[in-house]
C-alpha cells in the first residue's frame, strides 16, 4: 500500500530548500521576516489560505527544532522535504496513523544510513531519536486534526424505501402426495317409540369461512409499521448529524485557538 523508495531519487536533499533557502530563512530577523521568505519559497499568495497558514506554522516549527538541535544546512534541509513529502503522502493516500508512522520512518531510515545508492547517512543515531521524538510530539499528537483540516470528509447518508410488491405463496404439494380422508358414514337414527314424540334437533351452526378470518394483515397495521420504521431511522439520522457537528465545532475551535495563538507559542 505504501509507495516504495528506490535509488538516488529517494533522497530528499535539496528537494525543497536549497542551501541559499536555508540560510535565508535561518538569517531572518523576526517570525514575520521568516514566515513571508518561507512563503514566497513555497510559492504561496500573498495572503496564504487557511490551510497554507496552518502549514507555515508547521514548516516554521520544523525550521525552529532544526536551529535549537544545531542541523546543519544539509541535515535541515533533508528533515524538511521529509516532513513535508510524508504530509503530502498522508493527504494523497488518506493514510491512517499507523500506515503515516510507518512511511514517516521509512523515509527517515532512508537518510540516516550510508549505503548508497539506496540511502545517505545525513542523520546519526542521536539525530533520529531528536526528530522521532519531535514529530510524535507534534504532528502525530495532532495527526487527527491534520487530517481533519486537509483531507476530505466522508459522510454516511442512510436511505429506506418500503417495498409494496407482495410475495407470491409457496408452491403446493402435488394431488399423488396428498393424504386421504377417511369419512365416516352417520348411523341411522333409531325408530321412535309409540307415543313417544321426538324434539327436533337444532343444526349446529356453520363455521365462518376462512375467507371471513381475516387472514391478511389490514393496511391501517402495515401503515403503522412503516412509520415506526421511518421514525427510528430518522432520529438514527438526527443522532449522527448532531454527533457530526459536536465533532466538527470542537475541531474548529482548535484551530481557531492555534490560529489566535502569538506566534512566539506556536510550538
Amino acid at each position: 500500500f505504501l509507495p516504495a523508495l528506490s535509488g538516488m531519487a529517494a533522497s530528499l536533499l535539496w528537494a525543497d530548500l536549497s542551501a541559499e533557502d536555508v540560510t535565508l530563512l535561518q538569517g531572518a530577523r523576526d517570525v514575520a521576516e521568516a514566515r513571508r521568505n518561507l512563503a514566497a519559497i513555497m510559492g504561496f499568495a500573498a495572503e496564504p489560505v487557511p490551510k497554507e497558514r496552518v502549514l507555515l506554522e508547521f514548516y516554521l516549527n520544523t525550521l525552529r527544532f532544526a536551529a535549537e538541535s544545531k542541523f546543519t544546512v544539509e541535515k535541515t534541509s533533508a528533515l524538511f522535504s521529509i516532513l513535508k513529502g510524508n504530509h503530502e503522502e498522508m493527504v494523497r493516500g488518506y493514510l491512517s496513523i499507523e500506515q503515516s508512522l510507518q512511511y514517516f520512518q521509512q523515509l527517515l531510515l532512508t537518510h540516516a544510513v550510508q549505503r548508497p545508492p539506496y540511502s545517505v547517512g545525513i542523520f546519526n543515531f542521536k539525530d533520529i531519536q531528536l526528530i522521532t521524538d519531535y514529530v510524535n510530539s507534534t504532528y502525530y499528537k495532532n495527526f487527527k486534526l491534520f487530517q481533519y483540516c486537509f483531507t476530505q470528509s466522508h459522510t454516511l447518508v442512510l436511505t429506506s424505501r418500503s417495498n409494496p410488491a407482495e410475495t407470491a405463496p409457496p408452491a403446493f404439494l402435488p394431488l399423488a402426495e396428498a393424504v386421504p380422508v377417511r369419512v365416516v358414514e352417520p348411523a341411522p337414527a333409531a325408530a321412535p317409540a309409540d307415543g313417544v314424540v321426538e324434539a327436533p334437533v337444532a343444526e349446529p351452526e356453520a363455521s365462518p369461512a376462512a375467507e371471513d378470518l381475516g387472514l391478511d394483515v389490514p393496511d391501517d397495521v402495515k401503515d403503522a409499521i412503516l412509520r415506526k420504521i421511518q421514525s427510528e431511522v430518522a432520529k438514527l439520522q438526527q443522532e449522527m448529524d448532531v454527533a457530526h457537528q459536536e465533532r466538527e465545532a470542537r475541531l474548529l475551535q482548535k484551530i481557531a485557538a492555534l490560529e489566535a495563538a502569538p506566534p512566539g507559542k506556536n510550538k
